[in-house]
């Protein structure tokens, strides 16, 4: 088994961590991961805001249910669908199908996905935040986002504080994969 198989079959969240910061080589590696992700038909209908500002990240973690390692993690980054950009290139296309929806939360997805692995295979760890979408437009308000942007998970990045978590059960393949039907 190859070791990029390795740290995906070996993933956990990490919720405590290091008070370190990550040097600027290693975010900006971790990026151009994250921003080679796959694009439904290459919208790139993703933008990342990353939040270096304490008293900002207070205020998210007081909006997403008090989660401490939203402060405490080396980075926090917040990953939104972003038709903005889209719908400045091309006005007239209608972006209020709930197709669009699908695509930039499947694109934050994997961007998200490609970002907490290249953090791992640094050494990293990290834990994503569902729960920004707890107070979703008083974060929009927060993050001052312009139409058509979607703040849809957060992650944060650090160094972990502790021992690696026990991996989590999952459900075996012969109920997960099917074949043909």
């Amino acid at each position: 088994m190859n070791e990029t198989i390795k740290l995906l079959q070996n993933h956990s969240s990490v919720r405590k961590f290091k008070n370190k910061p990550i040097p600027d080589e290693q975010v900006n590696a971790i990026f151009k991961a994250a921003n080679q992700a796959s694009s439904f038909s290459l919208l790139q209908a993703v933008s990342i805001i990353r939040i270096t500002d304490e008293a900002t990240r207070k205020e998210i973690m007081k909006l997403s249910a008090d989660q401490p390692y939203i402060q405490e993690a080396s980075e926090f980054w917040i990953f939104c669908s972003d038709f903005n950009r889209n719908h400045q290139i091309a006005p007239d296309v209608d972006i209020t199908y709930a197709e669009f929806l699908q695509i930039g939360a499947v694109d934050v997805g994997l961007m998200a996905q490609n970002t907490m692995v290249a953090a791992e295979s640094l050494g990293l760890g990290g834990v994503y935040i569902g729960g920004i979408r707890l107070n979703i437009e008083k974060l929009t308000d927060l993050l001052e986002l312009p139409e058509y942007v979607i703040p849809l998970v957060g992650l944060s990045i650090g160094y972990p504080a502790e021992e690696k978590n026990d991996l989590k059960p999952r459900l075996p393949q012969s109920i997960v994969m099917h074949t043909n039907k």
